[in-house]
């Protein structure tokens, strides 16, 4: 890190802090009031709907704060998104002060519409109050499997670092760092691809219109191709705004 001199050239490169399993990144600050930008190479950046979340303070930087009404971001559908196989997708979520009594879809590729369900992760409520983590290898609801893996109750007016796994052992759900829950899936080996769009906030419904609208803010989401590691996913909670206790630092140079 460089730091104190106001004149210095800005030498980042934003898309190589990323490995090629990334195929999204999406830290959330406005891009423009209506964009907000991927970080990795494959510049899967997302469009604000006509009534736009609002930038806010987040867990890191900026964040998107959705209203539960009719706030959503999308992100175009490309060969990237399309992933058949193991997957991290993660991010971190602020919860309000009262939830909606519904499904609170957070992101991912999951539309009712047309059976195009592919990977998200959302936070029932109703009948109990759990982070929940969908994929399905053919795009319906259960296909020939029950593909949903319910994790722990969160609790409002804080935020969380959310993670779904998925690999051929099955699904994993972790909660700040830490594995929640975990479940084998006998048979699937493979997740749907389709044509459904990455969403944030809200999914496509079974009638072809937006439905699961969430309410509270969402920051640094992410999608890779791989199953990361217990201990990978424990540092992205640790550097990424948790607890940092793990991570260790050298002495400034001065230069």
């Amino acid at each position: 890190m460089y730091y104190g001199n106001n004149t210095a050239a800005d030498a980042s490169t934003m898309a190589a802090v990323w490995d090629g399993d990334y195929k999204g990144v999406w830290h959330q600050n406005d891009v423009t009031p209506s964009t907000i930008f991927d970080s990795t190479y494959y510049g899967n950046n997302g469009n604000k709907s006509d009534n736009s979340p609002t930038e806010v303070d987040g867990k890191i930087g900026k964040a998107q704060s959705f209203n539960g009404i009719d706030n959503y971001i999308t992100i175009p559908d490309t060969y990237s998104l399309e992933i058949s196989g193991p997957f991290t997708l993660s991010g971190w979520v602020g919860l309000p002060t009262t939830l909606k009594s519904a499904n609170n879809f957070f992101f991912g590729k999951w539309a009712d519409f047309n059976n195009n369900r592919s990977y998200g992760m959302w936070y029932y409520v109703g009948g109990g109050e759990k982070l929940t983590l969908g994929a399905s290898d053919d795009g319906t609801w259960k296909g020939d499997y029950w593909n949903i893996l319910e994790g722990s109750k969160l609790f409002a007016n804080t935020w969380y670092y959310v993670t779904g796994v998925f690999d051929a052992t099955g699904l994993k759900v972790y909660i700040n760092g830490t594995l929640s829950t975990e479940t084998t899936l006998p048979g699937i080996t493979s997740i749907d691809v389709n044509e459904s769009n990455f969403m944030m906030g809200a999914i496509l419904g079974s009638t072809g219109v937006m439905s699961n609208y969430y309410k509270g803010a969402i920051d640094e989401v992410r999608i890779s191709d791989v199953a990361r590691s217990a201990s990978w996913i424990k540092g992205e909670y640790s550097y990424g705004g948790g607890d940092n206790t793990s991570l260790t630092f050298g002495t400034e140079i001065e230069q």
